[in-house]
């Protein structure tokens, strides 16, 4: 016998309770409003981003970071430490220091996010042995920095999370560097004798290269982006009148150009590209002059055709992040006119500067315009590719930049960022007529000025 057919009678669905209505519509509601919330907030492009800041040592020796207009400024409340030249880590999340407190030295690690912290970081403190100048590594996971030594200079390392000691990895005084990666460092040390060196070193110092150039007369060495290419100077054996060459070559030996120069050279790679900016002395001098100044030239490695940007006795240069435009300080004589506005004019003549003058004359460099306060300087932004001069304007900066920042302008222009992220203005401390020292953006469109601090000096972030 056929077992029987179950019949399905069709369930018919149930009118919901009023409560259940209620409590659906409103989840209904808050998925609606979370998902205004996410496309507002989230999703929209650069949303949330704090755009460029800027980090400022004020007028006390404090650190602040700040918006790119001044505002939405946090103070770090470290009573009694007085920094100098603060330096942006490469992801713009901490800002790393070099703190005095009464005889000790540290290097300092701040937090700069978007809820900054005064809880500082010390990876190294000396009183022996005071730090001056930091350099991040790439990644941000060392800081190299260096330190006076009781002969010499040394360059040492330490890992930012603090996780071990600060250790030596090479002596020697002068000392230049640039990072090829985030392990190996090309080196510069010494002039003359057994301290002088060019060639690529590890993190623990040891020598990376078989056979290191002879270095000849210049400052820092330069690294195009990922290592692709490199720049540094040797001497010159062929010709007389020429106090060097400046090689530029690859990594991988497809190319290797010689410039010859006719005294100090300094330079810098364009940041997109292997193009390189330079400035050496137009003519020899005997002995060479020490101090890299003169016109305003780049090479292309790809051809070897070297342009002349500027014939002017520049001084400093730093390339903008898209490699677009080069800011240029050149020198200008004392007997120049001066105007009077306090964020962008000449200084007055006068006796304050007397150290910059004697240097001027022993480096065989014009007269510069001095005042009370401040040194006069010619500011341009130059087209790379044309050599258009987009803007300039004349301003005095602060003696702090004058002495310490431009004699070694290249290396500074390694580490500290000068030019804001989108490559629309630079930063610099420039000195009123009352001789207040204040930190100013000059957009490189030649507009307006503008003062976001009272203070010793400034840095952008990445």
């Amino acid at each position: 016998m056929d077992a029987p057919v179950p019949v399905l009678e069709p369930v018919l669905p149930r009118k919901p309770a009023r409560t259940r209505l209620i409590v659906g519509v409103l989840v209904l509601l808050a998925i609606g409003a979370l998902l205004v919330w996410l496309l507002l907030v989230v999703v929209r492009p650069g949303a949330g981003d704090p755009g460029p800041r800027l980090v400022v040592v004020e007028t006390d020796g404090g650190i602040a970071t700040m918006d790119a207009d001044g505002e939405s400024m946090h103070r770090y409340q470290l009573p009694g430490v007085q920094f100098q030249f603060p330096a942006w880590s490469p992801d713009g999340s901490r800002v790393a220091g070099i703190g005095r407190t009464g005889n000790s030295v540290a290097v300092t690690v701040l937090d700069a996010g978007t809820d900054p912290t005064d809880r500082p970081l010390n990876l190294y403190e000396s009183t022996s042995q005071p730090a001056f100048y930091l350099y991040w590594s790439p990644d941000g996971e060392d800081i190299t920095f260096l330190t006076s030594e009781s002969v010499g200079i040394a360059l040492r390392v330490a890992p930012t999370d603090g996780s071990g000691p600060a250790e030596i990895v090479r002596q020697a005084a002068p000392f230049y560097w640039d990072f090829v990666d985030d392990d190996r460092l090309l080196v510069h040390t010494g002039s003359t004798g057994a301290e002088a060196f060019v060639g690529e070193v590890a993190l623990d110092g040891g020598p990376l290269e078989t056979s290191p150039p002879e270095s000849g007369l210049f400052r820092a060495p330069a690294v195009a982006g990922g290592g692709a290419a490199r720049a540094y100077v040797i001497a010159d054996g062929e010709d007389p009148s020429a106090a060097g060459r400046i090689v530029v070559e690859t990594r991988d030996g497809s190319v290797h150009r010689e410039i010859p120069v006719r005294g100090a050279a300094a330079f810098g790679f364009d940041p997109t590209s292997t193009r390189l900016a330079f400035i050496a002395p137009a003519l020899p001098s005997d002995p060479p002059a020490p101090i890299p100044a003169g016109p305003l030239q780049i090479v292309d490695p790809d051809t070897g055709d070297v342009r002349t940007l500027l014939e002017r006795n520049v001084l400093a240069f730093f390339w903008s992040p898209d490699g677009e435009t080069i800011a240029a300080l050149d020198l200008r004589p004392a007997t120049d006119p001066a105007p009077g506005q306090a964020s962008a004019g000449r200084a007055r003549p006068g006796p304050a500067s007397a150290r910059l003058a004697s240097a001027s004359a022993a480096f065989a460099l014009p007269p510069l315009a001095t005042g009370p306060s401040g040194i006069g300087l010619h500011l341009s932004f130059v087209d790379a590719a044309g050599g258009a001069v987009r803007s300039e304007r004349d301003l005095r900066v602060s003696e702090l930049f004058a002495f310490q920042v431009l004699p070694y302008f290249d290396q500074y222009a390694l580490s500290h960022r000068f030019w804001a992220a989108d490559s629309s203005a630079l930063v610099l401390p420039l000195t009123d007529d009352s001789g207040l020292d204040h930190v100013v953006v000059l957009p490189a469109d030649g507009s307006e000025p503008r003062t976001v601090a009272t203070g010793w000096i400034g840095f952008w972030s990445p």
